[in-house]
């Protein structure tokens, strides 16, 4: 180790505690129907003057890059159906109104009532001329069908056209008549015949994951797109006339058909554009939501099966305030010589020379009862970073979204994944860079000007990954080199900001190496890890033996 000191000790977790593992209105029916860290402290028990109960939030909206074009968006985040932004009637609601947090801010809370939650007045109406409608939601408490026979019909927006109707809809799965659970978008009543476009499988949608749903439309037909996949296309018999629209400006959100059984859904950020909105803006749009939810280990989350325990009280009249707890790390650098071979297999003697932290943190404090330890290293040229995490009972991970060359693939978060956050000199308030990449090597990748809070979309982070299943662990290496972080080298003395999450599903939970409650890309939430070769080697090897 070049004359370098090796420490390798184990921690008292003190304040965590953790348990180890040992008939459709058109009569349709479809047949397809701790830190590694060298030094740590606490400010001393002090009354919270924040509220941490809930995860912060970007306060730019995802389609703020389109604001030129957007004719209407309500948000609900005032808690009220009101518009944001245009002239948009609201006619009637429903009672109690519910709202719940959202995608950003506050989402409308649909929750089983046959009536429609909001009817709105618009004063053009909605699918006349050209023009494109996005909306986010996220299933709360969807029925599985191990649990019922059928599930009903929620109908998430009802346009009223020429004595009919443009409805976007859940139809829910039913054995009989048999009926497939799908994301429908049909236009009912209007022409001969019924165009509809089955848009996604919402069987496969799971409580506690948000969905961008965007539909484009013109006169001849309609196509839509699912969290940023590629545009469907379906075609009108006939051209939908001006006549067509004559005193049918309504439309409404929020209903519910058919079931025994109501189901709870979020609905957020409907923004109606004036135009259609090409493949590249929606897929904006997605990431940048998409980024958010990430930022608040919301992204294509699964809900948790275990509730999160309570906070320990540290004496009566007074609790922890989670903000104050800082980390640091300071290790030396390794040679290039030294440099682990990214191959996707994680040899203890060559990462040797990295600080090790064994166990990932949940956002309560609390650790993952799945195991985890993380690696970091870097020779001046590029930071090397190595999760080796436990693979599920069923020795599979979820795994649905291939690569796409340099192009990035958001839906990479809806798969498990290795989540990285780097800030160079951390106190400087620059740039973040990050990167979320799936088993497969699909990498969604980003840059975050944390002064005027925007994604940068241009950033590559020419990030080299290679993975693989090992025993019953995944074995994921990355090499990052410094040029893409916008630095000629990984300088000495500088404090980088440094989040390395493992981002687990079934069930959903990101585990991070370093206590983090809150927003990813606030740098107060970051570690602090400095190079610094008259620094020793420190490594937690293990909560319980060094076998690992």
């Amino acid at each position: 180790m070049n004359g370098r000191c090796k420490l390798i000790f184990e921690t008292r977790l003190y304040h965590i505690m953790t348990s180890r593992r040992k008939s459709h209105t058109t009569g349709l029916l479809i047949g397809l129907a701790m830190f590694a860290f060298f030094a740590t402290s606490c400010e001393q028990p002090s009354w919270c003057d924040e509220d941490i109960s809930q995860p912060k939030v970007l306060e730019n909206k995802p389609s703020d890059f389109l604001q030129n074009d957007i004719i209407y968006r309500v948000s609900f985040d005032a808690k009220n159906p009101r518009p944001d932004i245009g002239e948009l009637e609201v006619k009637k609601t429903g009672n109690n109104l519910e709202y719940a947090p959202g995608i950003m801010g506050q989402a409308l809370v649909l929750s089983g009532r046959p009536t429609p939650s909001v009817e709105y007045q618009p004063a053009r109406p909605l699918f006349r001329d050209s023009g494109s409608i996005s909306f986010w939601v996220m299933p709360q408490t969807w029925i599985a069908r191990s649990a019922a026979k059928a599930r009903g019909i929620i109908v998430f927006l009802r346009a009223a056209i020429a004595g009919g109707a443009m409805i976007i809809e859940r139809q829910g799965f039913s054995a009989n008549p048999k009926r497939m659970d799908c994301l429908l978008i049909l236009l009912n009543k209007v022409t001969e015949g019924t165009p509809l476009a089955v848009a996604d499988a919402t069987e496969q949608w799971k409580n506690g994951t948000w969905h961008l749903v965007v539909i484009n439309w013109d006169e001849k037909g309609f196509e839509v797109s699912v969290d940023g996949k590629e545009l469907k296309r379906t075609n009108y018999p006939r051209a939908l006339a001006t006549s067509d629209f004559t005193g049918q400006e309504q439309f409404a959100v929020g209903g519910y058909a058919n079931a025994d059984t109501p189901e709870q859904t979020l609905l957020d950020e409907i923004t109606v554009f004036k135009r259609p909105l090409s493949l590249l803006e929606i897929r904006k749009v997605y990431k940048t939501g998409s980024a958010n939810i990430t930022s608040d280990a919301l992204l294509a989350r699964e809900t948790p099966t275990e509730p999160a325990a309570a906070l320990p009280v540290a004496s009566p009249g007074a609790s922890w305030n989670m903000n104050v707890i800082k980390t640091e790390a300071r290790l030396p650098f390794i040679t290039r010589a030294e440099a682990p071979k990214i191959d996707g297999v994680i040899g203890e003697e060559e990462w040797g020379g990295a600080l090790k932290q064994f166990g990932g943190y949940k956002n309560d404090f609390y650790l993952e009862q799945r195991e985890c330890a993380y690696y970091l290293s870097s020779d001046g040229e590029k930071i090397y970073i190595a999760i080796r995490s436990e693979l599920p009972p069923t020795k599979k991970l979820l795994a649905v979204n291939p690569p796409l060359g340099d192009q990035d693939v958001p839906q990479a978060c809806n798969d498990d994944s290795v989540e990285i956050w780097v800030m160079p000199d951390k106190n400087a308030g620059g740039d973040m860079f990050a990167a979320i990449i799936n088993s497969l090597g699909a990498v969604y990748d980003f840059a975050y000007d944390s002064q005027s809070k925007k994604m940068k979309e241009s950033w590559q982070s020419k990030v080299e990954f290679a993975g693989k299943m090992v025993g019953d662990e995944w074995h994921a290496e990355i090499a990052i080199p410094a040029s893409s972080l916008g630095r000629a080298a990984i300088e000495e003395n500088l404090p980088y900001g440094i989040h390395i999450v493992r981002n687990f599903k079934r069930p959903g939970m990101q585990a991070n190496w370093t206590p983090n409650i809150g927003a990813f890309n606030n740098p107060d939430n970051m570690g602090a890890v400095t190079w610094d070769n008259k620094a020793p080697l420190v490594r937690f090897v293990s909560a319980l033996s060094a076998d690992k």
